[in-house]
């Protein structure tokens, strides 16, 4: 757990927390986050970001698809 910590705390911050006013509003925000995140990772098979399980490629796309849906719900909630 200590090394998961460690890699953790190496995460970019623009990659830790999605944050519309860095990637921008809706899918195409959600999208250019989901990629750059999953670059990131690929860059070192060691790498986890602090998102879901185990903060790996399908923790960023489960994340990814609840802020799609997400915000479909604050646009016609």
């Amino acid at each position: 757990m200590a090394t998961l910590r460690r890699r953790e705390s190496e995460v970019p911050e623009n990659l830790a927390v999605y944050d519309p006013e860095h990637w921008g509003r809706g899918d195409a925000g959600v999208r250019a986050w989901k990629q750059a995140a999953l670059d990131w990772l690929r860059e070192d098979p060691d790498r986890r970001l602090p998102i879901g399980e185990f903060g790996d490629p399908v923790d960023v796309f489960r994340h990814a698809i609840r802020l799609m849906q997400r915000d479909l719900r604050c646009r016609h909630g």
